[in-house]
């Protein structure tokens, strides 16, 4: 009986000692009930005092194990445990994926995403395998399988993402992530990036931890995925280099090359020739492989799902490259806006040798693809060029995005303020012997940046084509973008803070949470992160005596922008810090420190229940019969960054156009406008502060504003007709709460 359960703990507080108590009514207290041994099924305790049961479902398991079966069955591959057992290459902490599941099992939306190159993009999705005999009956790749699998598992709460683009490495993935991954706010996230960041590149090792670190600092859940796919050797895999990150982040890593490659033959074998049709992408049935060895984790995770811990994310100070810290917060900017004078800060002075091309390129799935529409702009062959030049106003770290070209050469220099740029690999070039015409961000040039700079500097790009092959060109898509390096500092100056659109808000000011409010659809951002503006938090003592020193907000924090008193004491705000007033949580709430001096002197149990509540709730009334001053005094006012969407609110714009259509048009004249609020004592201000611009009366002074009563319910308040039945109110405000 769970509420029994949760009585027992409550009574720990007469029975136990009191850190026993305390300790069961932590918020993620795991309960397991133990019979000879085994754990047969486990809660996790919430503060509200409701039990979340995490007990593997026969149905589901079922649902699991004929996949597997199946599966491989209709593979025709002969595979079994082992290969399965083998893709595990680390198995990493498994928390942070088990609190997704467990977000699952409880109906709420999940979101996954798929971040990778051309193999998880689909690419050989639908290519026939040549020498085994399958019964699989569609074309479909693995990202797509595994968001197929979630579903028939958790239902339809689960969604999944493919932000797979064909022959892109990690350099190019870091400047799209918060465009294509982060936009999704995702609770799991499938990295791929093996083929394309081969060969070792230590440069392509530290895009790839830069990825890793922003995801696991946002609270995202990590799989690493080696999905190469070739039967060359063991060298055709960034598998070598991305096990020390997974080691160093305690991230799961599942081994393509490992199921299915045999290790004392350089993991060749015959099973993976005949999974892949070009040696490189895996076919119809590689892809359901793919699929199945990521499933076989996730299920290996729900079956075991009372035996794992909570999640603590794992983020060293120090980097395993040293360079993954370096790079910027980059973005993605198309040259057709720069052109276009949409861009700020960014300006084409002159496009030389450069013209529009006509035709629109969009890689990428449906997911992403409108985030990839653009234009290129390309030098055709000829005698001689002028350079394309343009004016960056705050460059950090700069790489180019080219128009692949089906021809050799298609070189060109670029020059820094006049200083040209070495390419350690060799000329810069768009030039492939590929048949293909894609976004290049892959091979001889792009693990090379165009500059780094020790801070934001100014600087003029000059592209210069030099290309000597009449069916050749140079083509250029766009900007790969950081204005600055990445860092979690929050500059705030007397008060002040620049938000990202370069904006300046002041944080002692009351009206700048109104007039930004968190359900905006233009709501500011700091570091690419959406901001709540003076949110109000009140630490107390409960009515058994504990204190309450953790709080928890809307949305996990990410990070602090400031922490002010509610009120002014002698005439000013006071502004607390965070480490010697509060520090943050792992799971993003505040929590005062043992020397804060945030006020904490609010106890429930000094206050006398003014007005009954059948409800439990309660109305805050001192002895005086006044209400309170207490609760504001207490209170103070958080502004902070988070990543992640309210999913119990539509962020929309209210489309009750028709009835407030007048008023609009008073608004639009500057007229003054009339409101009538109705309701009941939440309306009449009470345990209010008494915030400028709102004010409560009741009944007898009713015309003043309000016909507001405390305690009344709307069948009372029929009684106050006289009072705002009539023409003279703009609006009328019906807010009965009880």
């Amino acid at each position: 009986d769970e509420t029994k359960i949760v009585e027992s703990l409550i009574s720990l507080k007469n029975g136990e000692s009191d850190v026993a108590r305390d300790e069961a009514l932590k918020d993620g207290y795991v309960l397991n009930i133990v019979d000879s041994g085994e754990t047969i099924v486990s809660y996790t305790v919430k503060i509200d005092g409701t039990v979340d049961n995490y007990t593997p479902d026969s149905a589901k398991t079922a649902i699991i194990d004929s996949y597997i079966s199946n599966t491989i069955n209709k593979s025709g591959t002969g595979i079994g445990d082992t290969n399965l057992e083998n893709s595990v290459l680390y198995n990493g902490n498994r928390s942070a994926v088990a609190n997704v599941i467990k977000k699952a099992m409880k109906g709420e939306k999940v979101t996954i995403v798929a971040f990778g190159g051309s193999i998880t993009w689909g690419a050989g999705e639908s290519s026939v395998p040549s020498s085994i005999t399958h019964s699989f009956s569609g074309n479909e790749n693995y990202v797509k399988l595994v968001g197929d699998w979630f579903k028939s598992v958790f239902g339809d709460n689960v969604t999944i993402k493919n932000a797979g683009i064909g022959a892109t490495d990690t350099p190019y993935a870091i400047h799209r992530m918060n465009m294509d991954v982060m936009s999704f706010d995702p609770d799991l996230v499938i990295v791929e990036w093996d083929k394309n960041d081969v060969n070792k590149d230590t440069y392509k090792q530290a895009t790839y931890e830069n990825m890793l670190r922003k995801f696991i600092s946002k609270g995202v859940a990590v799989v690493m995925f080696g999905m190469c796919g070739s039967n060359t050797n063991g060298d055709d895999s960034s598998i070598e280099m991305h096990i020390p990150l997974a080691e160093k982040y305690d991230l799961p890593y599942i081994s393509y090359r490992d199921a299915f490659g045999e290790k004392s033959n350089s993991y060749k074998s015959d099973l993976l020739t005949k999974l892949t049709n070009d040696n490189v992408h895996p076919n119809i049935v590689g892809h359901q492989l793919a699929a199945l060895l990521l499933n076989n984790y996730f299920g290996n995770i729900y079956k075991n799902i009372a035996s794992i811990g909570s999640y603590e994310p794992v983020m060293p100070e120090e980097p395993y490259n040293e360079e993954a810290t370096v790079f910027g917060e980059g973005r993605v900017v198309d040259l057709d806006d720069v052109a276009a004078g949409k861009v700020e800060g960014v300006r084409i002075v002159d496009l030389g040798s450069f013209e529009k091309n006509a035709t629109l390129y969009s890689p990428g799935r449906e997911d992403i693809s409108k985030n990839h529409e653009r234009y290129a702009y390309k030098a055709q062959y000829s005698q001689s060029y002028e350079p394309m030049v343009i004016e960056i106003d705050n460059c950090y770290s700069l790489h180019l995005l080219l128009l692949r070209v089906n021809r050799t050469d298609g070189t060109f220099k670029v020059f820094v303020n006049d200083n040209e740029v070495t390419d350690p690999k060799g000329s810069f070039t768009s030039g492939t012997a590929s048949d293909n015409t894609q976004i290049e961000s892959t091979y001889a040039w792009a693990s090379s940046r165009v500059c780094l700079n020790n801070d934001p500097t100014k600087i003029t790009l000059k592209i210069l084509p030099t290309n000597t092959n009449a069916d050749g060109y140079v083509g250029l898509y766009g900007l790969l973008l950081a204005d600055a390096p990445v860092t979690d500092e929050i500059v705030v100056n007397d008060g002040k803070v620049i938000v990202d659109s370069g904006e300046e808000r002041d944080l002692f000011d009351r009206s700048t949470a109104n007039n930004h409010p968190t359900w905006s659809k233009n709501k500011d951002t700091l570091k690419g992160n959406a901001v709540v503006y003076q949110e109000p938090v009140v630490f107390y003592t409960d009515s058994l005596g504990t204190d309450r020193t953790v709080a928890k907000l809307m949305y996990p924090i990410e990070n602090i922008v400031a922490v002010t008193s509610y009120s002014t004491v002698d005439g000013e705000f006071v502004q607390y810090y965070e480490d010697k007033d509060f520090t943050i949580t792992a799971d993003g709430k505040i929590a005062l420190t043992e020397d804060t001096t945030i006020p904490r002197n609010f106890a429930l149990n000094e206050m006398k229940t003014g007005i009954a509540n059948s409800n439990g709730g309660i109305s805050i009334w001192n002895g005086a019969g006044k209400w309170s001053k207490e609760l504001p005094q207490n209170q103070i006012l958080v502004t902070y960054t988070h990543t992640k969407s309210w999913s119990n609110v539509d962020y929309s714009i209210p489309t009750y156009y028709n009835g407030l259509s007048a008023i609009y048009k008073k608004l639009d004249r500057g007229d003054n406008l009339d409101v009538l609020f109705i309701g009941d004592s939440i309306s009449t201000g009470c345990n209010a502060s008494g915030q400028d611009g709102v004010f409560y009366t009741y009944r007898s002074d009713a015309v003043g504003g309000t016909t507001t009563i405390k305690g009344w319910s709307s069948y009372l308040g029929l009684g106050t007709e006289p009072y705002w039945v009539n023409d003279s109110w703009d609006k009328q405000v019906v807010a009965n709460l009880k």
